[in-house]
């Protein structure tokens, strides 16, 4: 599916870090966006031993539901 980007503004700090959106949408992309619009977050963390950044998905809710 072919995303319509045209009335996408970005702020001036989404230009100076150059955040790009991918102009078709994938299975993955899909199933990224469902889990950020339930409970899931993601966060970057930097490794103190190579100053790498790690990313991670994280869920934050209950199971109730599978009760």
């Amino acid at each position: 599916m072919n995303l319509d980007l045209s009335n996408v503004e970005f702020s001036k700090n989404d230009l100076r870090r150059r955040i790009r959106i991918p102009e078709i949408l994938s299975e993955e992309l899909a199933e990224d966006v469902g889990f950020h619009i339930g409970d899931g977050y993601m966060r970057s963390r930097k490794n103190k031993n190579d100053n790498e950044i790690k990313y991670d998905f994280d869920y934050a809710g209950s199971n109730l539901a599978l009760v």
